[in-house]
Formats: C-alpha cells, structure tokens, sequence
C-alpha cells in the first residue's frame, strides 16, 4: 500500500512529526537499526537536528554521500557517548550496553522496539528468551500464516520494525523476535508477550546475571497498548530461574499470564499448555481442557527443547481465538500439531549438513550457551564427536566442563578460547580421560579434520560451540557456514 492512500501512516507520520519537530536528535550506531530509523526520520515534513554517533564514522559518511545527505552531522568517534545530556532524544542501538545510560532522563531514550511498539503493540506477538526466541519466532509466523492470518516476522531475524509503519494495514500480525537489549527500555508492550528461557549469557553488557534477568523481565511490564487494554504474558515453566523470577512479579489484572512445559513444573498453577504422560494439552483459567495428542507427533524440528518452544504455538492460538482472530470459533488440534510438524526450522540451529564419508554432521553454531550444547548433546543422534569453543564472555563453564566428562565415550574437539580453558579444567579432574578423548584444535579447518579422524561411520559429528564468535567470526552465521564449507571440502580430501 502506497503512503498517499494509507491513513494509518499518515497518522503515526502526523503523531512523529509533533514528537520530533525542531528537536536536537541523536543516533547511537548506525547498523541495521540505525540506518532504519534514520530513514524512518528522513521522511518526517518537518526541521530537527540530526546527529549519529558511531565507531567507524567512515561507514556513516559514505552512506550519507551516497544520500547526498548534507544535513546529519557525523560525530567523531572521540565524541563517542558524550554530552548525551544535550539532545532531546537518544535512539539506543541494541548492542549497546543500558547500563552506560542508566544516567540519563529515561524519557529521552528510545529504540526501534519502543517506538514499534508504541504504535503498532496491540498487532504484535512479542517473543524474547535466552535461546530458542529466532526458531520460536519463526514457527509461530510459519503456523499462523498457514492459518490463514497476515504475518511478518520483524526484528533480529525479520524486517526491520519501524519500515512497517509506513505499509501497515488492517489485519496485519506482527511477530517481534527481541534479544534483551530490546526489551530493557521498553515502555509499551505487545498484545502477546513470551519469555521462554533465562540462562547466562550477555553478562559482558550488564552489571549484574540479574541486570541482564530484569531487561528480559520488561516484557512483561511493559504497559498494554491495544483498546481492551489486556495482555498475556507466557513463560517456560521448565527454567527454574525464570519460574522464580515469575513468582517474584506482580501482575495487574491486565495481564493474563499462562506457562508452557512439563506438568510437573507449573509449580505456580498458572493455566498453559502441557505435556503429561506423553500428551500434549492446553488448560485455560477456568479448568477446561483440549487434547491436542501425543507428544512425539511427526516433526521435522529435533530436540526436546524444541518440542516445548513448540508449545508456545499453541498458547497463542488460543489466545488469538479468543480474541476473534480466527473465522473459525474452534482450531482443530491435530491439524495445529500438523502445521508445527511442518516447519523445517532455521540454519544454524541443529541443522542437519548432510553425511559426508559415512559421518552425519550437524551445525548447531547458535548455540552460545553451555545450557544449549546440553540440550544440542542429547537431540543428535548416534553423537560421538563434539566442536565446542569460541569467545570467552566471562561465563561460568566449571558446571558445563563436569557435564562434559558424563560423556565417556564422546570425542570432545576444543577451539580457543574457551575450549582451552574447559580443556585444562577438564585434564585437572580427569587427564586419562581427557588425554584419549579430548583434542585440542588451533581453527575450525583443524576441528573439521580431527572430526573425520575421531568419528566413525554411521555416527553424527556436532559443532555446537557454548559459546560465541566473535574472536574468530564476525557472527554465528559466518561460523556455521565456515563449518559446512570445511566438512564439504575435507570430505574430497582421500
């Protein structure tokens, strides 16, 4: 749809022009988000002052010459961070750490998910955790648009949030896949709201494991914005911290709050979804119960993990049929359990490589996280080798690095840096143990070879690195596609 003839546009473009005329306006980072919300400001009829802060001033520079550009001032990169006191309005990128603005008037900053939200929260599905958001995020927009419903995935690993301002329509559904950098400002909330998980990780932009908790956390405080002026809020009843943390919340009557995992583990009684004893059934508030079947229904996604993020689905079926959302009052189960099964989910996230020389490889480089290469360990098949390794972020690994020996005839290949050191933690309990079973590689070619070496045919070889990338990739996808390219070109190697 065209600006001229969409009036839901013109209203947000009335409403930001009001917000933003003839203030002093700053843009921290220009990536992604940044270049999207400048554009988004460019194309306000209105006079601001218009600033961008980031590193590589270089990069900025070149983008506004090729927009022939003569208006945005680009600061220097000593100017980095200072006098934010001076500018009306702070648009945060996300990996900035809050912390470094905790000084700041909150009122002045704001993010593409604010300002998303604001505007369009009462279409949107909110969806945040520490793993498992980008494949949950994926299958809610894949199930309900087979439903029949507009759906767009926005954020990390969909469109950028607020270049859907300008092309909303009547009946558009949005599904928010948000890290906590997203969250933790946040002021307005979306309709649905799910936090599946909390596990260590991100501490390097935090103060505090708990700092890191309560950004998550804001997902749920976050004020209602559609006309009924209600919410629901899910959360993963099988994480133990995040269940304490719940328990810890006050809720308004606003918010209706709902779980998902296994039945034994909704210890605060809330209604969900739940498996017990094999099956798989939503409890709503009021004690009704709807069989949706067996839990081991026919399924591309592996993983139990991935089973209970799959329940989110149905959490926010019911939800949205409640709502008025569906033609139909009632959702056929089964058929629901079909569309899940049909999802083929995301790259880089237990995907299957192919077999090479016999062996069966998987990239799971997703996974950042001790807690996920567990979860990774025990969904592939036939396992018998392990790449784990990556950029050390001050995470704990002395739990992980005894979870690993459990493993007694698992082949254990370690990159720098963390691989070193839970390699020397582990030679300290168990040498013998390690000195047969545990290899140290200086680059992923190296890992890919040891692989071959150590991995029989018709077992499964794993690189799921527990930790992140960047002292050696730019990102985890340039990680996990340096680890298939390395297994394609070894196996011509006779």
């Amino acid at each position: 749809m065209t600006l001229a003839n969409n009036t839901c546009w013109k209203t947000i473009k009335k409403d930001l022009e009001e917000r933003f005329k003839n203030k002093k306006i700053v843009l921290i980072g220009f990536g992604r988000e940044g270049i999207s919300t400048y554009r988004l400001l460019k194309k306000l009829s209105i006079s601001y002052e218009l600033y961008v802060m980031d590193q590589n001033p270089a990069i900025v520079e070149e983008y506004l010459e090729k927009a022939k550009d003569q208006t945005t001032h680009v600061l220097s990169p000593d100017a980095y961070l200072n006098n934010l006191d001076s500018y009306d309005f702070i648009f945060k990128t996300p990996g900035l750490p809050g912390f470094l603005l905790k000084h700041l008037d909150s009122a002045k900053i704001l993010s593409q998910s604010e300002l998303f939200m604001e505007y369009m929260g009462a279409y949107s599905i909110g969806i945040t955790g520490t793993k498992g958001k980008s494949t949950t995020s994926s299958l809610v927009t894949h199930v309900l648009s087979q439903l029949g419903l507009r759906v767009r995935l926005v954020g990390n690993i969909g469109y950028p949030a607020l270049e859907c301002l300008e092309t909303h329509t009547e009946g558009q559904i949005y599904v928010y896949e948000m890290s906590s950098f997203q969250t933790e400002f946040l002021q307005h909330g979306p309709r649905i709201r799910v936090i599946l998980n909390l596990f260590e990780e991100h501490l390097n932009n935090y103060e505090s494991y708990k700092a890191y908790q309560d950004a998550k956390l804001q997902l749920f405080l976050a004020d209602n914005t559609n006309d009924k002026g209600m919410s629901l809020c899910v959360y993963g009843a099988d994480n133990s911290l995040l269940r304490e943390r719940i328990s810890q919340t006050k809720f308004d009557d606003s918010k209706v709050v709902e779980t998902f995992g296994d039945i034994q583990n909704n210890r605060l009684s809330h209604p969900g979804v739940f498996i017990e004893d094999n099956q798989i059934y939503y409890k709503s508030s009021n004690g009704d119960l709807i069989q949706y079947g067996q839990k081991d229904f026919s399924k591309q996604l592996i993983g139990d993990h991935n089973l209970m993020n799959s329940l989110v689905v149905i959490n926010v079926i019911q939800y949205l049929s409640k709502e008025g959302f569906f033609k139909n009052d009632t959702i056929d189960p089964k058929h629901i359990l079909a569309l899940i099964g049909s999802f083929k989910g995301l790259e880089h996230r237990l995907e299957y490589v192919g077999t090479h020389k016999g062996i069966a490889f998987y990239n799971d480089s997703i996974s950042t996280i001790p807690e996920a290469t567990i979860q990774a360990i025990h969904s592939i098949p036939n396992l018998m080798t392990l790449i784990i390794g990556g950029f050390d972020r001050g995470i704990n690994y002395s739990e992980f690095t005894e979870k690993l020996l459990m493993y007694k005839n698992l082949h254990i290949i370690c990159l720098p840096d963390t691989g070193y050191k839970i390699y020397q933690w582990a030679s300290e309990i168990d040498q013998d143990h390690v000195s047969r079973y545990w290899h140290l590689a200086e680059s992923m070619d190296e890992a890919v070879r040891l692989s071959y070496q150590h991995t029989l045919e018709g077992k499964s070889c794993l690189l799921s690195p527990a930790a992140s990338s960047y002292n050696c990739y730019k990102n985890f996808e340039e990680r996990g596609d340096h680890f298939k390219q390395k297994v394609r070109k070894e196996e011509q190697i006779k």
